[in-house]
C-alpha cells in the first residue's frame, strides 16, 4: 500500500510501532525467563528439583572503554576476581535487581508505545475510513 492522503497507511506502521513491538518482546522474554526461577522441575528418587539461579553456569564481564592516547588501548575487561564477586553480589541481590530490570523494561515499553501514538492514530484513521467505505 504506500501513502494515503500524504499519511502512512496501516501497512506502513513504521519504525516507532516496531520499536514498541520489540520492547514488548524483550520484556516478555525476560518475564518468561524469570518464571523458571523457583519452578518445580523433574521428580526423582530423592525428591523434586526446584529450578534456581546457577552461579556455576553464570557469566559476567564488564568493559571499560576509551583511550588515554591516540592509538592506545581501547578496552579493558574486568578482572576475573572482580567478575566472580560481582556474580555473588548479583545472586545475593537478585530480587531487588530483578525488580529494577523489570521496571526499566516496562518503562521502555511504555515510552515506545507512547512514541508510536502518531502511527497508531494514522492507522486508526485508515481503519475508520475503510469501515465507513465498507458500510
Amino acid at each position: 500500500m504506500g501513502r494515503v492522503s500524504g499519511r502512512e497507511s496501516v501497512s506502513d506502521m513504521g519504525p516507532k510501532w516496531q520499536a514498541y513491538q520489540n520492547a514488548k518482546q524483550r520484556r516478555s522474554e525476560v518475564e518468561a525467563w524469570i518464571k523458571h526461577i523457583g519452578a518445580t522441575g523433574r521428580r526423582h528418587s530423592s525428591g523434586t528439583d526446584i529450578l534456581s539461579l546457577s552461579p556455576a553456569h553464570a557469566v559476567v564481564k564488564l568493559v571499560v572503554a576509551g583511550q588515554y592516547s591516540e592509538g592506545g588501548q581501547n578496552y579493558w575487561d574486568s578482572p576475573k576476581s572482580f567478575n566472580s564477586v560481582l556474580l555473588d553480589v548479583i545472586h545475593d541481590n537478585f530480587d531487588e535487581l530483578r525488580d529494577q530490570v523489570l521496571k526499566r523494561l516496562k518503562a521502555s515499553e511504555s515510552a515506545a508505545l507512547i512514541d508510536a501514538k502518531a502511527e497508531v492514530a494514522v492507522a486508526m484513521s485508515d481503519i475508520e475510513k475503510a469501515e465507513s467505505e465498507a458500510a
